[in-house]
């Protein structure tokens, strides 16, 4: 056991190491200056959003092409090739399911907390998060969920928000796909300074004064000895960053600099029994008690903890340890395609845009070439050139002629067809090229393509989700991740309050009542805990298949010709299987009253008054016999077939020998009176 000495000691150790040093303003000037220095990839991918909504011409080229007299066309073929990849993701979408990380025993925690997390999805709209991360995941190469705590008390406490990409900056020598070896992550957002200052009170002055870059201050009339405003304000001049990328006076705006940032720490942490550690809290009494009995022992370990700080351009705002128990941070990146060299993200439209440019570059060529005229004149045929010009561009032209132009003179105007056939076979060739640089078959996207077969048209499906699986490799790593944090939040809040969770067996199985942080006496007097939340250790997985409605009425249609093929004993007990796998709101009410006539058991029912099998082995038993009954029944009927089958050849032949020997009668009877021989296989 240790000593009263030894625990104030570790205590006094522990305090002083375990949150880590506050971030400075110089080491959130160098973050910037990293932030700076980064590939400029963000251009690409706002371009390659643009093209997705159809902004696909710039200004320069409107121009140039308005100078030629081509109208502007734009074709938006990135569009529905990107938007066929979106509804494949919905379409396909797994539910997020609780499982005991390493003990059995956490079995019935997992299943309680699988409901939790359930509601949590549903109330979070975690579902809509993770959909709009991956769109941005798919067009521009990464897109952000940030899961955290609500803080309107009137709605649900958590939330799952997408967060677009021009507000997210990252450590960029981090080498792991949920960033967890960043030593930063800093969210840019603007704010009204009237909406910042009601989050931060106690810096109201400062930030209605920095907002209007400090206009109305006058530190003699304010009395600057109580507010402290005039060392605020001298802090900016030795701020390296411009004014105009923090703060905007006209509209009373201003940067806020959200920095989660990563500090190493040295400190104590507990070994319990069977290999698990925990963090050491010296305010903690289990924790002390623990180490007083000498079930744990504390141990000195070297990790990392999380921080974060709010700044105002060079204001700190806040600075305090993570409020999150997970110890990670709480953006999730949905990375999609990533340059070997540089680790610049990028999606599918980046490799499309050139072809893109191409299709509407020939479409306006087309069109131009459908209305272009080529002149050829002598010198002197025209007097005007300019108003020839325009006059040749008319469908109903006049031009006259000098009547002083030179004898022999030629006037000619030619249209080249021939090279518009040739633009339109170069256009069908890049619309194909779009989808196959993206690896977007026609298959997929619902059209018409060469294959007719339907093993062909899955194979091309096929072939276009092996295209896509790095990327839903990705995410589906990520929204593994939003799930984690978003159970974590649930523990975390859950405490050690005891609490009661109803598991629904959505009327095939009986609801079950879990009892979570159940406190439960020994004989001896100690009070110990049953299915213990925190201590339970829990991951997130995702379902091994969808839920959504077609795969459900894929799903039912196989239950439906599986009981069809066993036997009717079979049947009878698999019926109520077959209604509740129906997207039927009165599913529950019709098995209840099937049960209820035909006499079959309720699930949770001890007794069985009618001989129906009450256990999964039971059933399972009931199953085989009937199946076996069934294949001994097959199997004579196939043998009584089979002796049949025997049979009629047997009586075949035997008519066969007779009707010979009656040829032979006739072709002798015929010989004898001196006439011909019957032909072969001829009837008499």
């Amino acid at each position: 056991m240790a000593s009263a000495s030894e625990l104030d000691e570790n205590k006094t150790a522990a305090v002083a190491d375990r949150h880590g040093e506050p971030l400075s303003r110089q080491e959130l000037a160098g973050f910037l200056d990293e932030m700076r220095d980064q590939p400029n990839w963000r251009r690409e991918a706002n371009k390659a959003c643009d093209y997705y909504d159809g902004n696909q011409l710039d200004a320069k080229t409107l121009a140039d092409m308005a100078e030629l007299g081509m109208a502007p066309i734009i074709e938006n073929l990135i569009g529905p090739t990107i938007d066929a990849v979106l509804g494949l993701e919905v379409k396909t979408r797994l539910d997020w399911q609780v499982k005991a990380a390493k003990d059995k025993r956490d079995k019935e925690v997992a299943e309680a907390m699988n409901v939790r997390l359930s509601e949590a999805e549903r109330e979070s709209k975690a579902d809509r998060a993770n959909s709009e991360a991956y769109a941005g995941q798919v067009k521009a190469g990464i897109g952000w969920v940030e899961v955290s705590r609500e803080i309107d008390p009137f709605k649900y406490p958590y939330r799952c928000t997408a967060v677009h990409r021009n507000e997210m900056w990252w450590d960029w020598r981090a080498k792991e796909p949920d960033l967890s070896d960043a030593r930063y992550i800093v969210r840019r957002r603007r704010h009204e300074a009237e909406v910042l200052a009601l989050g931060f009170p106690e810096h109201a002055e400062l930030i209605k004064y920095a907002a209007a870059d400090w206009l109305d201050f006058d530190p003699v009339l304010i009395g600057d000895e109580v507010t402290g405003l005039a060392m605020s304000q001298e802090a900016e001049r030795g701020w390296g960053i411009h004014d105009s990328d923090w703060r905007d006076s006209v509209h009373r705006r201003v940067m806020v600099y959200e920095v989660w940032y990563r500090r190493w720490v040295r400190a104590k942490v507990l070994k319990v029994a069977g290999g698990g550690s925990m963090e050491y809290d010296p305010d903690n009494k289990r924790h002390n008690a623990a180490v007083a009995a000498g079930v744990a022992t504390l141990e000195d370990a070297i990790f990392s903890k999380i921080r974060v700080a709010w700044f105002m351009g060079p204001h700190k705002l806040l600075d305090m340890p993570s409020p999150y128990s997970h110890g990670r941070y709480p953006y999730v990146p949905f990375f999609g395609k990533r340059e070997d060299l540089t680790g610049v993200p990028y999606g599918l439209i980046r490799p499309q845009i050139p072809m893109q440019d191409e299709v509407n570059a020939r479409n306006s060529k087309m069109v131009w070439l459908l209305s272009a005229k080529r002149v050829t004149a002598t010198k002197g045929m025209v007097k005007d050139k300019n108003r020839a010009r325009s006059e040749v561009a008319r469908p109903d032209a006049w031009i006259e002629l000098e009547p002083d132009a030179p004898p022999g003179g030629v006037f000619r105007v030619e249209s080249d067809f021939a090279l518009n056939a040739q633009q339109y076979q170069a256009l069908i060739d890049k619309r194909e090229s779009i989808k196959n640089v993206g690896g977007i078959y026609n298959a997929m996207m619902g059209q018409d393509g060469k294959s007719t077969s339907g093993i062909a048209i899955n194979s091309l499906v096929e072939q276009s989700n092996q295209t896509l699986a790095d990327i839903n490799d990705n995410a589906r790593f990520s929204r593994s991740q939003v799930g984690d944090l978003l159970l974590s939040l649930v523990i975390e809040d859950m405490g050690d309050s005891e609490q009661e969770v109803v598991v629904d067996g959505g009327g095939l199985k009986a609801a079950k009542t879990i009892l979570l942080n159940g406190r439960t006496t020994a004989e001896n007097g100690m009070e110990f805990r049953t299915n213990n939340v925190q201590m339970a250790k829990l991951k997130v997985v995702l379902a091994d298949t969808p839920s959504t409605p077609s795969y459900r009425a894929q799903r039912a249609m196989r239950r439906v010709e599986l009981v069809k093929s066993l036997p009717p004993q079979a049947q009878l007990l698999l019926l109520d299987f077959v209604i509740a796998g129906e997207d039927d709101p009165d599913s529950e009410a019709m098995i209840e009253r099937l049960r209820t006539s035909l006499n079959l058991p309720t699930p949770g029912d001890e007794q069985d008054p009618n001989g129906m099998p009450q256990t999964p082995q039971q059933l399972q038993q009931v199953i085989g016999e009937a199946v076996q009954q069934a294949l001994q029944q097959a199997g004579v009927e196939f043998r009584d077939r089979e002796i049949s089958i025997k049979e009629r050849d047997a009586e075949t032949r035997r008519i066969a020998v007779d009707q010979d020997g009656e040829h032979k009668v006739l072709d002798l009877a015929m010989r004898n009176a001196g006439g011909n021989q019957l032909p072969a296989g001829a009837m008499p």
